[in-house]
């Protein structure tokens, strides 16, 4: 299935001291598509879900846990846990692993991953309807907290705001909170939040995506 994109012209850097000190032209594409563009996640993730669910060969499990998996010379035999907690065992060829950044599978097959993570943590906020809407993407070079502000598809605006030390969560994630952070950009009560999450951002990598014919994907 198709999700939208908006396509992105520019990168503004913006410092509360000096207005904007840089900017990159994104306009160009590489190999035939856009250099950069935008997306909203949960769309892109739906349109995954139904191609998947319109092949004939693939079901579609939800609510279901990986417990554990044994390799041998035909395969993998895996166990899942199903909603409920009745256990069924699956036997494959290939497993791949797209179990995310806590993968159990890679830590089974003995990688961890090497690199940094960053202690920062960062609310992202998704709103409709911002009453001063941009059309690229613009950083907010301020150290006391940096802000990436970005257009994203069907009318909507992003925000990822760095949570400073000794903020939680549960506060920032608050309507409140997301009130006061958005107050440059307009009143709240005449945007529509459609998403409001902290998360924290790794970049990272194991040294190895496979092992035997079970194979890493994704965030895994």
């Amino acid at each position: 299935g198709a999700f939208a994109t908006v396509r992105i012209p520019q990168v503004r850097m913006m410092s509360p001291q000096l207005g904007l000190f840089a900017r990159m032209d994104t306009t160009a594409e590489r190999d035939g598509h856009p250099q950069l563009v935008t997306f909203y996640q949960p769309e892109l993730e739906r349109a995954l879900r139904a191609s998947a669910e319109a092949q004939a060969h693939v079901s579609v499990q939800l609510e279901t846990t990986l417990i554990d998996f044994r390799e041998d010379e035909q395969g993998s035999q895996a166990t899942l846990q199903r909603a409920g907690g009745r256990l069924q065992r699956v036997r494959a060829r290939d497993l791949l692993a797209a179990d995310g950044a806590n993968s159990t599978v890679r830590r089974a097959i003995g990688q961890e991953f090497r690199g940094h993570t960053y202690a920062d943590d960062w609310l992202v906020v998704d709103v409709r309807n911002a009453p001063q809407p941009i059309d690229d993407v613009e950083f907010i070079c301020d150290h006391r907290r940096p802000v990436p502000h970005m257009i994203a598809p069907a009318g909507r605006q992003r925000w990822e705001f760095m949570l400073r030390p000794g903020e939680r969560p549960e506060q920032m994630e608050s309507l409140e909170t997301v009130r006061q952070l958005l107050a440059p950009w307009g009143d709240v009560d005449q945007m529509q939040v459609e998403r409001r999450a902290v998360y924290r951002f790794h970049a990272r990598c194991c040294d190895a995506f496979q092992k035997g014919r079970v194979f890493l994907v994704g965030d895994a």
